[in-house]
């Protein structure tokens, strides 16, 4: 089986993983959104959702490290490799294919090696209008049916449904992990841009994540970002990205986050927002339950995504413990994104590049310092003592 497409370290990590699966007694079917990642060859994949024949208890015993998160979309929960594997035990098949949107009953027996269309939905995959059909276990408008509809758009080529999905009196609550779920396989999709205008339209973001809501009020000085407000900023800095990695998403989400908080200061619109954004940022996924290694890195590019502007103009010593740092790398695709979308071009980009490789290079070399200068053999000597 192949699930991944040409990314390498995906598929790889993603056959190790359904592999384990396998060895499971009973029968194992990718389902949701997780059969249409493996149809649809999406290269990354860090979320997958697993029917099994097998019982908790028989789940536990395979998978030592199993959560229990008691949530309608998963009876079992764990990390493997880095991709979040959600379960749902099952008698009948019927629950998972039990969908409005008829796609999301497509399944994938990994043991057989084939796909199940038992909803007839093989005809839909190829269109870009979402079929919606009606089922008495799901209201018409709900903010499961809204969710799933924005990450079927970010994800693969349909197109956002012109009728509102947004609900009408009191919806059911979206736990934690749900939205981190939802947010997750929005910002790694291919096209987040679609998946996330639709929940902006429809009221979830308004509901739910007020923090990026406000990004929608806020005014950008046109000189500077002609391509429209915060929010709309944004958006266009996800056409500018060459990978779906999650930190580097999320840290393009959350880049401007602190700007609706920021005053104005010395002609400067925005004063410290990367600061006040980065505390913003750990908030808001400490309370959608993110990892705390993953919170520190999004926290740092967002922080820090000015600095790349400045790293050429700069001495080696005020951009030496930056330049260091492992996620250095992402905060340049940040910046590249960030630059990109406000049509000023990467010319500033490729300098702080160069200033990153000529580092790099000298960092190696003990005989130079960060910044080329050569180190005098008293210091090499004092240095060995």
């Amino acid at each position: 089986m192949d699930i991944g497409g040409s990314y390498e370290y995906s598929r790889i990590v993603l056959n190790s993983i359904v592999r384990v699966l396998n060895t499971l007694p009973h029968s194992v079917y990718l389902y949701s959104f997780s059969s249409l990642d493996s149809y649809f060859r999406v290269e990354d994949v860090h979320l997958l959702y697993v029917a099994v024949e097998s019982g908790l208890i028989e789940l536990a015993r395979t998978f030592p490290d199993l959560q229990f998160p008691g949530t309608e979309e998963a009876d079992g929960f764990i990390i493997l490799d880095g991709v979040s594997v959600n379960f749902k035990c099952y008698d009948s098949l019927q629950p998972l294919i039990n969908n409005p949107f008829s796609v999301l009953g497509f399944l994938f027996d990994t043991k057989k090696n084939k796909y199940l269309d038992l909803r007839s939905a093989y005809q839909n995959l190829k269109q870009s209008d979402l079929a919606l059909s009606l089922s008495p276990e799901y209201e018409l408008r709900s903010w499961r049916l809204l969710a799933d509809a924005a990450i079927l758009v970010s994800r693969y080529h349909f197109d956002p449904p012109s009728f509102s999905l947004e609900p009408a009196g009191n919806a059911e609550s979206f736990s934690a992990q749900d939205q981190r779920d939802l947010l997750t396989a929005v910002l790694t999709g291919r096209h987040p841009e679609k998946g996330l205008n639709l929940l902006l339209r429809d009221g979830f973001i308004e509901q739910y994540w007020p923090e990026i809501y406000s990004l929608d009020s806020i005014s950008h000085n046109k000189e500077y970002h002609p391509e429209g407000n915060v929010w709309e900023h944004t958006l266009e800095t996800f056409n500018y990205r060459k990978t779906a990695d999650p930190v580097l998403s999320f840290g393009l989400l959350l880049h401007d986050i602190g700007k609706p908080q920021a005053e104005k200061n010395e002609g400067k619109q925005f004063d410290k927002h990367a600061q006040i954004g980065s505390r913003i940022a750990e908030r808001f996924l400490r309370r959608l339950g993110f990892r705390e290694s993953f919170i520190q890195d999004v926290s740092y590019l967002v922080h820090d995504h000015m600095i790349p502007a400045a790293v050429s103009k700069l001495p080696a010593y005020r951009t030496e413990k930056i330049m260091a740092s492992p996620l250095f790398p992402l905060l340049l695709e940040v910046y590249r994104c960030d630059e990109s979308s406000t049509f000023r071009g990467p010319d500033n980009y490729y300098k702080a590049c160069e200033k990153y490789r000529m580092f790099l290079k000298h960092n190696r070399n003990p005989y130079r310092t960060p910044d080329g200068k050569k180190v005098s053999r008293s210091y090499m000597e004092r240095a060995a003592t």
